[in-house]
């Protein structure tokens, strides 16, 4: 999902290839006429996941959050064997 910085309204596909403000190409009603093109926009968005998937601190807490999981399940299986 992709917002206008002016106005918060929605960014959406215009043509082919470029992102443009909805409420400035629908009714004017920004003043927001810049636009972004698509493979841009992929590849920031692509980079900013890089980024932050990949920070140590955000791996170390997925790692121990499915640690976490996977020890209840087996919890869980065990206490059901018996």
């Amino acid at each position: 999902m992709i917002f206008c910085g002016c106005c918060r309204g929605p960014y959406s596909l215009r043509g082919a290839d470029r992102f443009v403000c909805s409420a400035h190409v629908t009714n004017g009603s920004c003043s927001n006429g810049r636009t972004i093109p698509r493979e841009e926009l992929e590849r920031r968005v692509l980079a900013g996941l890089k980024d932050r998937m990949m920070a140590p601190d955000v791996v170390a807490e997925a790692m121990r959050a499915y640690a976490e999981e996977t020890n209840r399940l087996n919890r869980e299986r065990r206490s059901l064997a018996v």
